[in-house]
């Protein structure tokens, strides 16, 4: 193992970085992927490093080079995650400036604050003896890291690439980059977002970066589907109320499905609206005949249709979770079907509220109400439209 350089780029330490970490891991845990981070729109929101178990990531690092002073490597390396493991007690990554390498753990942010980091060995690949200290230390490590990633894997995949008709989506552990093919899309994507923005419509992602195709959208959510009635009330809640807004501004968002209701990770309560790249702005609408008819209104399909599809929508995303003849929040979700038309967000927000507030005390408490569709599958499945 030739000595690695003691100045240059951070390019020019990518060899030995890779040499004395990224080749010691896959070594000692076979059948994971690795992936240096070089793309250009999600440089600064995914770490420079990744070592993937299926779809957890229990090892990543950030690196730089020694000349670089106005980067911190240990800072970026906390701030780029946003805790989603659940019960995981942490997971483990290193820091690199240069030949100086620090192997650290990541915990679990305590109230509200930032994740914590935990140096646990700094070691000088610049000698031989550091570096065989190094291959100790990772060889130790790297036990930990299967059994982190079936903790993990829990939670949904941190890191995810799908690619769609009309764009590339990244999942990082914060942030959503979107890469359009034609940048007009991402024009009118940013334009929309500008007018969610400036009439303050509640529960719903944003606009963090943009640049030619390229669009960044926060927060990054979970994939995740109520089981309980309090968690469908709150789910439903959230959507109502923004559509409460959107409409009145003559905003439609069209494409309300489970797949576009995300909960947030730092507030479970919470539930946000994502996927405004097919929403309109009235009064004239046209046919969205791409949308799959068993998900979608069937006024969509037809020009000039207004608030009932996202009416309908909501009736969709309430049934789809509590499916129990006689339920009288699965009667509320067949109604809003039935009655899109005639219903506004307003009114149907009301009949929510009333709906759940005279629920008898033992259907609110229930739990393992619905059935168990928790699991993300949808994000690597075809965009159902």
């Amino acid at each position: 193992m030739k000595d690695p350089p003691t100045s240059g780029t951070e390019e020019a330490f990518h060899g030995d970085w890779d040499a004395n970490i990224r080749s010691i891991i896959e070594v000692c845990v076979p059948g994971g992927i690795s992936q240096r981070n070089s793309h250009i729109a999600t440089r600064e929101v995914r770490p420079d490093y990744t070592y993937c178990i299926g779809e957890a990531c229990p090892f990543r690092g950030e690196e730089e080079s020694p000349e670089t002073f106005t980067e911190d490597p240990r800072r970026e390396l906390a701030n780029n995650l946003v805790w989603m493991f659940g019960v995981t007690p942490y997971i483990l990554g290193y820091y690199a400036k240069g030949t100086c390498v620090t192997l650290v753990a990541l915990t679990a942010p305590q109230s509200g604050g930032n994740v914590g980091i935990h140096d646990l060995v700094r070691v000088d690949l610049s000698s031989w003896r550091g570096r065989i200290q190094n291959i100790v230390h990772l060889l130790n490590l790297s036990t930990f890291l299967d059994p982190l990633s079936q903790l993990m894997d829990r939670s949904g995949p941190e890191f995810l690439r799908l690619e769609r008709d009309t764009c590339t989506i990244e999942f990082t552990s914060f942030v959503i980059v979107k890469t359009f093919r034609d940048s007009a899309k991402a024009k009118r994507l940013c334009a929309l977002y500008d007018l969610i923005v400036a009439n303050n419509v509640p529960n719903t992602d944003h606009v963090s970066y943009s640049s030619g195709n390229i669009v960044h959208l926060k927060p990054r959510g979970s994939a995740f589907r109520p089981r309980t009635v309090p968690e469908l009330y709150e789910r439903v809640r959230c959507v109502l109320e923004a559509l409460v807004v959107a409409h009145r501004i003559l905003l439609y968002h069209r494409n309300i499905r489970p797949e576009n209701v995300i909960r947030k990770i730092d507030n479970p309560s919470k539930w946000f609206l994502v996927g405004w790249e097919d929403a309109a702005s009235g009064p004239r609408t046209l046919a969205q005949p791409h949308f799959a008819s068993e998900t979608h209104c069937p006024d969509v399909f037809h020009d000039d249709h207004g608030p009932e599809v996202d009416i309908w929508g909501v009736g969709l995303l309430t049934e789809e979770c509590c499916r129990f003849a006689g339920r009288p929040l699965s009667k509320f979700g067949q109604s809003l079907q039935k009655q899109a038309k005639e219903l506004t967000a307003t009114a149907a927000l009301q009949q929510l509220h009333d709906i759940y507030n005279n629920l008898p005390a033992l259907w609110i408490t229930e739990c393992n109400t619905f059935a168990d569709v928790t699991g993300p599958r949808w994000l690597r499945s075809e965009d159902n439209r």
